[in-house]
């Protein structure tokens, strides 16, 4: 199978940015690029192989999961897909935590062009299933690539931690659930690519991640 994930970490918060890709189809998707100002290494890797940018993603709409969406809309004549219950992360300014957090020059868009609530899994490339993990964010998503047994988990689940829920609209309580109900129903082997850190494996975190058992 010529399907594989290309991991690179960027951004100021170093982003687990996820580009899913197929050499024989010379095609990708690109899951949660951070920043525009720290976007080389995507950009060579996607025109060094030809690679046609099908979509861009994000699990969420936190500043550092959407930093490079524009630059790689209107580099490649793509479109963003994000939840919508998400969306005011990039339409209501103060929210977003660029300014909290000392890191202005993040460019938020301004906008998605596909509500991730209202596709199907026949709607988006190469098999990709939305599994809606609420928590974190409450539009918060993972990507599962049932075919190659990889899971893009975003800011939900991490290696032997979860995501931060003391921020606006976080819920510890969803976060367990999304994770607990959805997530750890997967096999145990499957590869999971978190937001931030090193991977691990849905095995792994239902045996010693001590934020769910």
């Amino acid at each position: 199978m010529s399907l594989d994930v290309k991991v690179i970490r960027n951004g100021e918060l170093r982003v687990n940015t996820s580009v899913v890709y197929d050499l024989d189809k010379k095609q990708c998707v690109i899951i949660d690029p951070s920043d525009a100002n720290d976007a080389q290494q995507i950009l060579d890797f996607v025109d060094n192989n030809n690679l046609d940018v099908l979509a861009v993603l994000a699990t969420h709409g936190h500043f550092d999961h959407v930093g490079a969406v524009d630059l790689f809309r209107q580099k490649y004549g793509c479109k963003f897909f994000m939840s919508s219950d998400d969306l005011f992360w990039l339409t209501e300014q103060g929210k977003n935590y660029t300014m909290q957090l000392n890191v202005p020059d993040f460019i938020v868009p301004e906008n998605i062009d596909v509500d991730l609530k209202t596709v199907s899994d026949a709607d988006l490339p190469f098999g990709i299933k939305v599994i809606f993990t609420p928590g974190h964010t409450a539009g918060g998503v993972s990507f599962y690539l049932e075919d190659i047994k990889v899971l893009i988990s975003g800011d939900t689940l991490f290696f032997e931690s979860v995501g931060r829920t003391d921020l606006y609209g976080a819920s510890f309580d969803s976060i367990k659930s999304s994770i607990v109900d959805k997530l750890f129903l997967l096999p145990d082997d499957v590869r999971v690519i978190p937001g931030h850190g090193i991977e691990t494996t849905i095995g792994h975190e239902k045996a010693y991640n001590p934020f769910v058992r």
